[in-house]
């Protein structure tokens, strides 16, 4: 059998300033420090996500990839949603989010198109009026590119300039 071992009273045993305080100075102490850690936390997450915050530049960009179907460094293809969707740690506000949600939906067009055209245009069965519909759809992809090449091209200026008038994703 184990003996068991009684609680001893060592209050009296410890210096003054170490001394154990009562019930209504501890509770008082520990819902300081709860407030205090609490303040800090909101503090680190409001520093965190105002240190993760891009420009507006870096999201036209990484918008510019996203039409063409590639991967940006903020925007990235999920095929679990198949929807591109930008990184949640960054400090973007949700009108924001909203706003890159909905021009992304263009790179998600693109795939499709894109993968149906490659899809279908060589394929032995499909007909003359199918391969006529890929080459349409060939064509119409080719003046997007040009108007992606257009786009980037303000960027270019834009960037070159530190002009920040010329676009913006509000304007595209």
């Amino acid at each position: 059998p184990v003996a068991h071992a009684r609680p001893v009273n060592v209050a009296g045993l410890l210096p003054a300033e170490t001394a154990v305080p009562d019930d209504a100075m501890a509770s008082e102490r520990s819902a300081e420090k709860r407030r205090q850690l609490i303040a800090e936390f909101r503090a680190g997450e409001a520093a965190s996500s105002r240190g993760a915050e891009i420009s507006e530049l870096e999201l036209l960009t990484d918008i510019l990839y996203t039409f063409q179907g590639i991967d940006g460094r903020y925007i990235t293809y999920d095929a679990i949603t198949d929807a591109f969707l930008i990184d949640p740690q960054l400090g973007v506000p949700r009108p924001t989010i909203d706003l890159v949600g909905k021009l992304a939906e263009l790179g998600w067009l693109y795939r499709k198109v894109n993968g149906f055209v490659k899809l279908h245009i060589d394929a032995p069965n499909t007909g003359l009026v199918g391969k006529a519909f890929c080459g349409a759809l060939h064509t119409e992809l080719m003046e997007y590119y040009r108007l992606i090449s257009t786009l980037e091209g303000q960027i270019t200026v834009q960037t070159s300039r530190q002009d920040d008038v010329a676009l913006t994703l509000r304007r595209l």
